[in-house]
């Protein structure tokens, strides 16, 4: 145990550091420090400040089983060369985080795994991802976030994963949002899994003006208090397949308003219970809201739609054509290829349902 602050601030480590079942009683400061070889801080135990702040492990980071409980730790631009692993490990526990923590601007050249981390044990922390640079894979699957989560102008250049995997005793259950999150202008590279993951703060979760690359796949996630992809680029497969949107007072279910879908979109089965807009959005691919319910409006001006789209029954496949609610606008929309409604219910009673232009 170190009683007092340690103080290894621009400390240069040629062997790397060992501080594996350590306890830091007080306040540890590495600002700038160099960890040349493995920096282990596996089951390490942080009481006070932890800051990494400009920070470079040229080595893998470990820190498995790792617990910050003071009011905050800090690792902004901090650079991590190899693998980066807070998640779990043979005899060690994910890592957790009792206050807040700031990863803003930090590099991650080699795998960043958070796999089961718990951020905050106070609704009022902050897990904050602002314009990191992860270069490989990252990995949050099963990984809890108590309060607010900011991954503003995060860049992502390898796959990312929230969604839940496997199946049986060995599975990783999604991601679990239970503050405000915040993805604003996040760049994805590669794939990216939402599936399963729940957005449990009745607001609406950010993704404007973000761009996805590769596949990005939504199913079965769950929107609280909505989503918001305004004016976002989806730029292959955008899977939304069972999706649950539920809107607020003030905002809508979902706004897809001015966005690009390139790929297929699909949002066969998803559930809009607020409204839902894809006023000029431009389906490059095909598009599937077979089974669709749309709970409230359902905004689709001006939308242009290059190949196929389908609102209709699938009776092959047994699955029922999508469902309005609510006002249906459809005005100015150019339909490329076939469009099929087939079975379509407008159940709405003096509400318009319009084609115009």
């Amino acid at each position: 145990m170190l009683k007092q602050p340690a103080d290894a601030a621009f400390a240069v480590f040629e062997q790397g550091f060992d501080f594996t079942d350590s306890e830091f009683a007080a306040d540890a400061d590495f600002t700038g420090a160099v960890a040349r070889r493995a920096a282990l801080l596996r089951g390490t135990t942080f009481a006070g400040l932890a800051i990494f702040t400009d920070a470079t492990a040229e080595d893998v980071l470990l820190a498995h089983g790792a617990a910050f409980l003071g009011p905050e730790a800090r690792f902004n631009r901090t650079t991590f060369l190899k693998t980066t692993g807070f998640g779990p490990a043979p005899g060690q526990p994910a890592a957790s985080f009792s206050g807040n923590v700031t990863f803003d601007g930090a590099r991650f050249a080699g795998a960043f795994e958070c796999d089961r981390v718990r951020f905050g044990s106070k609704t009022n922390a902050l897990a904050s991802f602002r314009e990191i640079r992860a270069e490989r894979a990252a990995s949050f699957r099963g990984t809890e976030f108590r309060g607010a989560a900011q991954f503003v102008a995060a860049n992502f250049l390898g796959s990312v994963t929230f969604g839940a995997a496997g199946e049986g005793r060995g599975a990783l259950p999604a991601a679990r949002f239970n503050g405000a999150v915040d993805f604003t202008g996040a760049q994805f590279g590669g794939e990216v899994d939402f599936n399963r993951v729940l957005f449990a703060l009745p607001v609406p979760v950010p993704f404007e003006s973000t761009i996805f690359k590769d596949r990005a796949r939504f199913s079965q996630a769950q929107f609280a208090g909505g989503a918001l992809f305004t004016q976002t680029k989806l730029g292959a497969t955008a899977d939304f397949e069972n999706t649950r949107f539920n809107g607020t007072e003030d905002g809508p279910a979902a706004s897809f308003q001015d966005g690009e879908i390139d790929g297929r979109a699909n949002f066969a089965g998803a559930q809009f219970n607020g409204s839902a807009d894809f006023r000029n959005v431009h389906f490059l691919g095909e598009a599937a809201f077979n089974a669709v319910a749309f709970a409230a409006e359902a905004l689709f001006a001006y939308a242009r739609f290059d190949h196929a789209v389908s609102f209709a029954e699938l009776r092959a496949a047994k699955v029922p054509a999508a469902t309005f609610a609510d006002a249906s606008i459809f005005n100015g929309v150019r339909f490329g290829s076939d469009a099929s409604f087939e079975g379509v219910s407008f159940a709405a009673t003096n509400r318009p349902v319009t084609f115009s232009s």
